[in-house]
């Protein structure tokens, strides 16, 4: 599914070069993210047998950030 993903991102004809590819982490797949934004994703509710609880931003949702220069030196 994760790799699913990252093709047809590759192949649209709005792909930006410089933009944070879509990524399997091992255990997430995280979308394509425009330069300069951040990509926020859930986490799951349990996850190996630990549950988290949904109103605890922290705990309960991952982020990366899609630094602007990415696609320079």
């Amino acid at each position: 599914m994760c790799f699913d993903q990252f093709v047809r991102s590759r192949a649209s004809l709005e792909h930006d070069p410089k933009a944070c590819s879509v990524k399997f982490d091992g255990v997430s797949c995280w979308p394509e993210t425009p330069s300069g934004r951040v990509r926020i994703i859930p986490c799951f509710e349990t996850f190996n047998g630990v549950r988290y609880d949904p109103s605890d931003f922290k705990r309960t949702k991952k982020y990366a950030v899609c630094e602007k220069n990415r696609g320079t030196g």
